[in-house]
């Protein structure tokens, strides 16, 4: 199933994505060290591949991760 990155994170606390390691840092922003424990909520929530289109973000299960604002690979 593919989602809206906005909603799925939205169903969480932000304690919660900040305990799995998915909010990083003290500005808790998503960054290239948030995908490995982000497929793992994404695995256990059977989600294939989040996205947000208008910021040219995605994540699939498999690990492709794409961010065209991004500075890290």
């Amino acid at each position: 199933m593919e989602a809206d990155i906005r909603e799925f994170l939205q169903q969480f606390t932000v304690q919660e994505l900040i305990e799995q390691g998915i909010l990083r840092g003290a500005t808790q922003l998503l960054n290239a060290k948030s995908v490995e424990p982000l497929i793992s909520l994404m695995t256990k929530n059977g989600i294939t591949q989040l996205e947000s289109k208008d910021r040219g973000w995605l994540v699939t299960s498999s690990g492709e991760f794409v961010n065209r604002h991004s500075l890290e690979f």
